[in-house]
C-alpha cells in the first residue's frame, strides 16, 4: 500500500514545474541534552496548495521522536499542522539514509491547504542525552509543492541551526589527525564556547609543515603553534609535511666556477646553463656522469680516449588529435621542421598545429643554434609512438660509416624499430 501511495504522490508532483515565489523556513531551535523540541516547516505563499514533498536531514546526535497513535502503534510524531490541513489531507514519510527522512502530503480531493501563511509541518526532535554541545545544521532539501492544476512548485534547499547549551562532553569538540612524518597536540579535546584553544606541531628531523586544515580550510601557521582565540564550533585538524632539503644544497638558475685547483685537479671555468668548459686538467680524474639541458657526458677517464662533450637535442614528439597534428620538443629555444611525404625534400618550418586529412607519414627535426656551431637531430615516425632501438651507427663528418667513434668529431645514428633516426654529435679527444 505504501508504494502505491508514494507512486501516486510522483505522479501528482511530476507534471509541470515552475520557480516560487513565496518562502519556506524552518525555526531555529535550542536543545539540553536529552529535551524535545518541536521544529516548524513554515510556507508563506500567496498560491493555494494541494500537495508536497520534501527531504528532512537531521544532524547526528539529533532524531525524531515517536507518539501513540489511535490504533495504539508507535509511529514517529510528524503531522500536518492543524490550522493548515482539510480533512481528506494524508501525510505519509519514509526515512530513506541515516538521519534523513522524506516527507509527502495530497488530498485525495485535490483540496488545498488553508490559508497562505504559517507553519505547514510540525515534527518533534530529541537531542541525545549524550551530545556535546555547539551549533548543529539541519537541512531541508527537494521542497516541492503542486497547485490545483497540477503544477509543481520548486523551493530552493534551506538549513536552520540547533544549539546545544551545555552537554555531558563540554561545549565543543576539538580532534587532529596528523600524517606520519610528525606530531600534533591540541591543549584540550572538549572546549567551552568562547575559550581558547591551542594547536602544537612537532615535525620529525628532516620534515616541516606543509599544510594546516581547520575544517577543510587551509589556515596559516606560525613557529609550528596555531591559536584559537575563542572557539565557536566543533574543530577537526589535518596536519601534513614535506620533506625539507639540507641546508648545504642550494638550487641556482646559473652557476659559474672561474677556477679549482687541487693536487691533481685545475678546472679554469664551468658555465652550467649551457655547459661551458673551458679547461680541465687532471691526472686521474673520472667523472660517471653530467647531465645538462644540452649536454650528457656518460664516462670520461684521464687515461683513455674520453668523450669530452656530446650535444644532444630530445627528438620532437608528433601527436594526431582529431584530425590535427602538433609537433613539439621538450627543450625550448629550437626551431622545428617538419615534412609529411616520408622525407626531407620539401620540410618547413613547424609553427603551429597542422590538418592531416589523410594518412601519411610525418617527419620531424628541432634545430639548436649556438654562438659555435648548429646541431640538429632528425626523429620521424608515425604519431610520435615510442619504440625500440634497432642499431647504433658511428660515422666520420664526410659520411663515411665507422666501427667505433675516433678521436675529433664523429656522427652517431639511432635507429628505432619504426624508423625513427636520432642522430647526434660526439666529440672525441685524447688524453
Amino acid at each position: 500500500m505504501k508504494k502505491i501511495f508514494l507512486t501516486f504522490i510522483a505522479m501528482v508532483l511530476g507534471t509541470i514545474a515552475i520557480s516560487a515565489q513565496g518562502t519556506v523556513s524552518m525555526t531555529q531551535l535550542s536543545f539540553a541534552p536529552g529535551e524535545t523540541k518541536k521544529l516548524s516547516i513554515e510556507l508563506a505563499d500567496e498560491t493555494l496548495y494541494t500537495a508536497f514533498q520534501m527531504d528532512l536531514a537531521l544532524p547526528a546526535g539529533f532524531s525524531i521522536a515517536t507518539t501513540i497513535n489511535e490504533d495504539e502503534e508507535e509511529v514517529l510524531d510528524i503531522a500536518i499542522d492543524a490550522a493548515r490541513k482539510k480533512s481528506s489531507h494524508q501525510l505519509s514519510y519514509n526515512k530513506i539514509g541515516e538521519g534523513v527522512y522524506r516527507m509527502a502530503a495530497f488530498s485525495s480531493s485535490n483540496a488545498t491547504f488553508k490559508g497562505t501563511s504559517g507553519a505547514i509541518v510540525n515534527i518533534s526532535v530529541t537531542a541525545d542525552a549524550a551530545i556535546a554541545g555547539g551549533k548543529y545544521v539541519v537541512e531541508l532539501k527537494n521542497v516541492a509543492f503542486t497547485t490545483p492544476d497540477a503544477v509543481d512548485v520548486h523551493f530552493d534547499a534551506i538549513t536552520a541551526t540547533f544549539e546545544v547549551q551545555g552537554g555531558v562532553s563540554g561545549d565543543y569538540t576539538a580532534e587532529v589527525n596528523c600524517a606520519a612524518e610528525g606530531d600534533a597536540m591540541l591543549s584540550a579535546s572538549v572546549v567551552a564556547g568562547g575559550s581558547p584553544l591551542k594547536l602544537l606541531v612537532a615535525p620529525k628531523d628532516g620534515y616541516r609543515i606543509a599544510s594546516l586544515l581547520l575544517n577543510g580550510n587551509a589556515v596559516d601557521v606560525k613557529d609550528n603553534v596555531y591559536n584559537v582565540a575563542s572557539v565557536e564550533e566543533n574543530m577537526v585538524f589535518d596536519v601534513t609535511f614535506e620533506e625539507v632539503l639540507p641546508d648545504t644544497v642550494q638550487m641556482v638558475d646559473t652557476l659559474i666556477v672561474e677556477k679549482v685547483v687541487t693536487d691533481t685537479l685545475v678546472v679554469e671555468k664551468i658555465v652550467t646553463d649551457t655547459l661551458v668548459v673551458e679547461k680541465i686538467v687532471t691526472d686521474t680524474l673520472v667523472v660517471e656522469k653530467i647531465v645538462t639541458d644540452t649536454i650528457e657526458i656518460e664516462t670520461i677517464e684521464t687515461d683513455t680516449v674520453f668523450i669530452a662533450e656530446v650535444t644532444d637535442i630530445p627528438v620532437p614528439e608528433i601527436e594526431f588529435a582529431d584530425g590535427m597534428m602538433s609537433i613539439k620538443c621538450a627543450l625550448a629555444a629550437v626551431k622545428i621542421y617538419y615534412a609529411t611525404d616520408g622525407t626531407f625534400e620539401d620540410y618547413r618550418e613547424y609553427t603551429g598545429p597542422v590538418a592531416i586529412d589523410e594518412d601519411c607519414k610525418v617527419m620531424a627535426y628541432a634545430v639548436l643554434s649556438s654562438d659555435k656551431a648548429e646541431f640538429d637531430i632528425i626523429g620521424t615516425g608515425i604519431g610520435g609512438v615510442a619504440d625500440e632501438i634497432v642499431s647504433r651507427k658511428y660515422y666520420t663528418e664526410a659520411g663515411v660509416e665507422i666501427s667505433e667513434p675516433v678521436q675529433g668529431v664523429n656522427i652517431l645514428v639511432i635507429t628505432y624499430s619504426s624508423g625513427k633516426t636520432e642522430t647526434k654529435k660526439v666529440v672525441v679527444r685524447k688524453k
